[in-house]
C-alpha cells in the first residue's frame, strides 16, 4: 500500500527477451532527462527540496 497520489505519479516499465541492455540503457537516460525538466517546472519539487511535507499543506480547490 502506497498512497493513490504515488500510484498516480509512477511509470511502469515492461521489459522482455528481446530487450537489450542498450535500450535499456538509453530508456534511462531519456527518462532521467525528462524528469529533470518536469522538475525545474513544478513549485512542488521546490517545496520538497525545502523540506516542507507536502501532505500537511492544505490545497486549495479551484
Amino acid at each position: 500500500g502506497r498512497s493513490d497520489e504515488l500510484a498516480h505519479s509512477s511509470i511502469r516499465f515492461s521489459i522482455g527477451r528481446f530487450t537489450t541492455a542498450e535500450e535499456i540503457d538509453d530508456t534511462i537516460e531519456y527518462v532521467r532527462g525528462a524528469i529533470g525538466k518536469l522538475r525545474e517546472l513544478s513549485p512542488l519539487w521546490d517545496m520538497y527540496k525545502e523540506g516542507i511535507d507536502l501532505s500537511q499543506v492544505k490545497w486549495a480547490a479551484h
